[in-house]
This record gives structure tokens, C-alpha cells and sequence, in this order.
């Protein structure tokens, strides 16, 4: 990240803005759906009926789609997406004791969005 501009408060307080020069951050919104253009290394979370989560590491296979089912907040840098094959990838991403865990929910996929341009094609888009 680079700094850019300084503002000063009225306080006199120096407020740094930055920007992050490495990639541009995408936009997508709920609906979307992307495809994977290359073999890509992903994080998934298991979700359960609490406010407990684990995590996992897989990878996603090129031409694999993801859904993202929520409205992102403006302010996110990353969101969870849930493949179109969300059966089959189950079981290859989710480790056998984690699904076996009382409470499990199912599983996401997580998409940092300063790599979507690089990593995704957007199949459709909602509207």
C-alpha cells in the first residue's frame, strides 16, 4: 500500500489515506455467479447452528462456479461463496470428521475480492 494524501482534521490530528496499488478491488453483489479460470488454492469455513466455525484449505478446480447468496457490505474485502456443485464439493473440501460434527451446517468458500479479476470470470450478474 502507498500513502497518498494526508488530510488534517480540525483537531490538527493527521488522518493517512491509502491505496492499495497491487490490485483493484472488485464489486460483486449477491447473485453473482463466477468461474473459476485456473486451479486456485481456497479457504473454506464449516458452518454450524452456533457461532462456531473451522477452517479448511482446498483446491478449487478451473471451470468450478461459485454463488455469492448475500448483498456484501461496502466495506468487505472478502466474501463467501457457495459452489454450484455444493454436494460434490462437499466432500472433497469438507474433512469427513468436521461434516460428522454435531451441529454441522455446511460450508463457503472464501474469495479475497482483490482476486476476483485475476482468479474469476463473472457468468452472470444480478439484474
Amino acid at each position: 500500500m502507498q500513502c497518498f494524501a494526508v488530510l488534517r482534521g480540525l483537531s490538527g490530528h493527521g488522518i493517512l489515506l491509502f491505496r492499495n496499488n497491487s490490485r483493484r478491488m472488485a464489486k460483486i453483489h449477491k447473485d453473482a455467479v463466477l468461474r473459476a479460470r485456473k486451479d486456485l488454492r481456497v479457504e473454506g469455513v464449516a458452518i454450524y447452528g452456533g457461532p462456531t466455525s473451522r477452517h479448511f484449505e482446498g483446491v478449487l478446480r478451473a471451470g468450478e462456479m461459485l454463488r455469492l447468496e448475500y448483498e456484501p457490505a461496502d466495506s468487505v474485502r472478502g466474501v463467501w461463496l457457495v459452489p454450484e456443485r455444493y454436494v460434490d464439493l462437499e466432500e472433497l473440501f469438507v474433512p469427513k470428521a468436521i461434516r460428522a460434527e454435531k451441529g454441522y451446517h455446511g460450508y463457503a468458500l472464501g474469495c479475497p475480492l482483490d482476486e476476483v479479476s485475476d482468479s474469476y470470470d463473472l457468468v452472470s450478474a444480478p439484474g
